[in-house]
């Protein structure tokens, strides 16, 4: 079996020159960054993840399991699907090391969990940096560094549909 390892938030940065960024929280997020709402069945945000990552861009999804108790943690696996529970044997469990690379098969596992609200996982897109939280009140937002990435990003969702922030 091949396990997935994750990266520091430190690693994470260095991996990408520091151009990434962590708010602490949505409001913070929603305060300091411009943001889109995206407001997009199920496949669609999932497509939109998927050609990111098919294309030259690294995601990340940050996952919070190693930090729960272990109730937390066995309530978590009693909800997972036979395939889910297969990929989280996969995953190297670290509380101190929380971002996983998107792959094909984490990005279906962490999209999954998310929409069905198990635990959220929150995306860290590189190239142009974003971070998509994932599944608030039935809303992805896109949170971005500045108001021209915004629009940059705007022109790539051109297919999906959104609202402003």
């Amino acid at each position: 079996m091949e396990f997935i390892t994750p990266c520091t938030k430190e690693e994470l940065l260095q991996l990408t020159d520091g151009s990434l960024f962590f708010p602490k929280n949505i409001r913070e997020a929603f305060a300091s960054h411009p943001s889109l709402e995206l407001q997009l069945a199920r496949t669609d945000v999932f497509s939109f993840l998927q050609n990111l990552i098919q294309g030259s861009c690294l995601c990340y999804a940050d996952f919070y399991y190693a930090a729960l108790n272990s109730s937390q943690q066995k309530a978590f696996r009693e909800a997972l699907l036979p395939q889910e529970a297969a990929l989280l044997a996969k995953l190297v469990l670290d509380p101190g090391r929380l971002f996983y690379p998107l792959t094909e098969e984490t990005l279906n596992f962490f999209y999954a969990i998310t929409r069905r609200e198990l635990l959220f996982s929150t995306f860290y897109l590189t190239g142009m940096p974003a971070v998509l939280w994932g599944n608030y009140h039935e809303l992805w937002p896109l949170f971005c560094r500045t108001e021209g990435e915004k629009e940059q990003y705007k022109k790539l969702l051109l297919p999906y549909c959104m609202t402003d922030h």
